[in-house]
């Protein structure tokens, strides 16, 4: 099968989803984006185990076989890499560069997260959940080699929204998406969605590790990543996923389709904007899910020869709206900014 993803890097690989296989509520696997820091581990399944550890009244270990085994739960969840867009930042800023497509939505099946900290049994003295994922390696810029691992605040792991997932669309989880077990956490940028996950440790303390305290942050000029916001939930966003930049259409009415996110309040309008003129509701397709996006779609009516640009506005539950200009940052995190669209109409003779 040939892989249809945007290599963004080759080694450790980073790829984005192609923008035809997001013009659909959901993801295939083959498609949906890859986001690794470091290689992918081998990980013997038939060995792997799962701990559970620190601030807990019972130390635990589950096999592959008793989490299989375990109750478990399906979300439809909207997953982005807090860079996404970050090639639309001006001036140009460190990190991966991640066009549009560093999104995809999936289905996630697995044991939600306070079913296996019940059994171990959290102490009220826990401030953080710290998860560890087994892969490793030296980060850029460093010379020793560290793990993978990010932490929740309790109140987060303990929402009942969190899942330690097994599977993905209905299959088991691929190796470069984090088989046999990765976390996810809805509604939160990518990088806390820990993959290869082979420890859980509950601690009193905020922790301090590179890709908590340093990376996914909002550095305004930081020398270090302590005073500068962390990056957390996904900023209300959308796209629009039938046109690329770039396309050249027949004159005529077209419908214009495209998708709408946001990690902290359900998505409640989308608005379109032809060559810069009035913001024109869009019909919101299906259900609302908690964690997905929304599918939307707009009826343009097309105009004269030559080229035109399209944006796409979203709005949320608790007033939020995409802004005209990103809110630029040293690591290029959390680009929302309303983005253009540029498309040709061309003659049919």
């Amino acid at each position: 099968m040939v892989d249809r993803r945007i290599v963004v890097r080759a080694d450790p690989f980073n790829a984005e989803a192609p923008l035809d296989a997001l013009d659909a509520h959901l993801t295939p696997v083959n498609d949906f984006y890859v986001r690794s820091n470091f290689a992918v581990p081998r990980i013997d399944s038939g060995a792997w185990s799962l701990a559970i550890d620190g601030l807990v009244e019972r130390a635990r270990f589950f096999t592959l076989e008793e989490l299989v085994a375990a109750p478990t739960r399906t979300v439809t969840s909207t997953m982005e890499c807090a860079g996404n867009n970050r090639t639309r930042l001006m001036p140009i800023t460190e990190g991966e560069p991640w066009g549009i497509g560093a999104i995809s939505t999936g289905t996630f099946t697995g044991v939600p997260l306070t079913h296996l900290l019940d059994l171990a049994g959290v102490r009220p003295e826990t401030v953080e959940v710290r998860f560890e994922g087994a892969d490793r390696g030296v980060p850029r810029g460093q010379t020793e080699e560290i793990r993978f691992e990010r932490s929740l605040p309790i109140d987060v792991a303990l929402s009942g929204h969190v899942l330690v997932a097994l599977r993905m669309n209905d299959q088991p989880l691929t190796a470069e998406h984090g088989s046999p077990a990765r976390l996810i956490v809805p509604g939160w940028y990518g990088m806390a969605s820990v993959k290869w996950l082979r420890r859980i440790e509950l601690i009193d303390h905020p922790l301090e590790a590179h890709f908590q305290t340093r990376q996914y942050r909002y550095h305004q000029g930081h020398p270090d990543g302590r005073d500068a916001p962390p990056v957390t939930t996904m900023r209300v966003n959308s796209m629009i996923t039938n046109f690329a930049t770039g396309a050249t259409v027949a004159p005529g009415p077209h419908e214009i389709a495209g998708s709408a996110w946001s990690g902290d309040a359900p998505v409640v309008a989308v608005d379109l904007s032809v060559d810069a003129g009035p913001w024109e509701p869009a019909e919101l397709l299906g259900r609302p899910q908690p964690f997905a996006w929304r599918r939307w779609r707009f009826e343009w009516a097309g105009g004269a020869i030559g080229r035109h640009t399209l944006r796409s506005r979203a709005s949320t539950a608790d007033g939020s709206t995409q802004p005209d200009r990103p809110d630029w940052n040293r690591l290029g995190y959390g680009n929302n900014a309303i983005a253009a669209t540029l498309v040709a109409i061309v003659s049919e003779s």
